[in-house]
């Protein structure tokens, strides 16, 4: 499994990239460092890029971990937003998030198209592209750049 994101616009946008077999304790430890990630701004929105990413849990499974990272979160979550893009077979487990993450004040949104997602966080969808495959080919970039 490989997950990688950056924190971009002075911590108002968080642009995530998923791919290859992704297990319960692969997504786990990645919630669990975003959550902690102070570079995140109160409010912020996040455009996660799933499409090439095979998840190995259940739609019980999502809302399980949703359950147990923030309830238990011992801070205001930071995150307000959550477009999930995703492939059409995985399309009911980012529903399932969804459902789950509006209990704890995030509202999410599945999407099959990255330009849809864009447009419903309103950020620029070329943007979002370029940031995207910087972070594929070199990582994040360091927390002072925005």
């Amino acid at each position: 499994m490989a997950v990688i994101y950056d924190v971009i616009e002075h911590g108002k946008v968080v642009l995530q990239h998923w791919s290859g077999k992704v297990t319960r304790q692969d997504i786990t430890t990645h919630e669990h460092q975003h959550l902690m990630d102070a570079r995140i701004s109160p409010g912020a929105s996040v455009l996660v890029d799933a499409r090439e990413a095979h998840f190995g849990i259940t739609q019980e499974e999502v809302r399980d971990i949703v359950d147990g990272l923030y309830a238990s979160f011992p801070h205001p979550l930071r995150i307000k937003q959550c477009a999930i893009v995703v492939s059409s077979q995985t399309y009911p487990l980012a529903q399932a998030y969804e459902k789950s993450a509006s209990t704890y004040g995030i509202r999410g949104i599945a999407f099959t198209f990255l330009s849809e997602a864009c447009t419903w966080l309103g950020l620029d969808a070329k943007m979002v592209t370029s940031q995207l495959e910087r972070i594929k080919k070199t990582g994040p970039a360091l927390p002072s750049d925005t």
